[in-house]
């Protein structure tokens, strides 16, 4: 019975070696992280802004406090949010982190593959089966059917981190009235955050 399975698994990863399963050649591969460091005049109005923003715009909010909030956006979104971000207030930093999930995303619907063409053959020994055998085989198929829904799971989760970029902004609260995203408000806001001074110690 147990070199039965062993070939169907033999057959399943030599039917799939070296295939590509699933990946349209212009599908979006890369995961972003968005994160941005804001001074604003009003950190109440903004977080509010954000947060309606992403549900209006196809997103949602994964996490939020008074000074800092996590959303999930469109990939179409994302350049709107950081004009957002530099009018409502003043942007100090941002950074941006790509992930390709190529390579990551080809191995799991490889093994994917392999797994579903097991549980066929697995399901085709079962109904050729003696008695005495079933149970071996029933608890093949279930092992199997778990280890392909991990690998969904898998997949999906990836494919939603692709299509909805997390962007984590941390705001600090400056003068009120004095931090606008205006090409006329210069520095003078940082002088009255004493900023200046900090980094000149170093």
């Amino acid at each position: 019975m147990m070199r039965i399975a062993a070939c169907a698994i033999a057959i399943a990863v030599c039917l799939t070696a070296g295939i590509v399963h699933g990946q349209k050649p212009d599908e979006q591969r890369i995961m972003v992280a968005y994160t941005y460091y804001v001074v604003s005049g009003n950190t109440d109005e903004m977080l509010s802004g954000i947060r309606a923003a992403a549900r209006e715009r196809g997103g949602y909010v994964k996490f939020f406090s008074k000074d800092r909030i996590v959303i999930r956006l469109p990939h179409k979104e994302t350049a709107w949010l950081a004009r957002y971000l530099r009018e409502a207030g003043q942007v100090a930093d941002e950074q941006i982190a790509r992930t390709d999930l190529s390579e990551t995303l080809v191995d799991l619907r490889t093994r994917l593959a392999a797994k579903k063409k097991l549980l066929a053959d697995l399901y085709k020994v079962f109904d050729n089966a003696a008695l005495p055998q079933t149970l071996e085989v029933e608890k093949a198929v279930g092992g199997v059917i778990v280890e392909i829904e991990e690998l969904k799971g898998k997949i999906a989760y990836y494919r939603d981190r692709i299509d909805l970029p997390e962007i984590t902004v941390h705001l600090t609260a400056g003068p009120r009235g004095a931090v606008t995203g205006s090409p006329g408000s210069g520095w003078e806001w940082i002088r009255t955050l004493g900023i200046e001074s900090i980094m000149m110690r170093y």
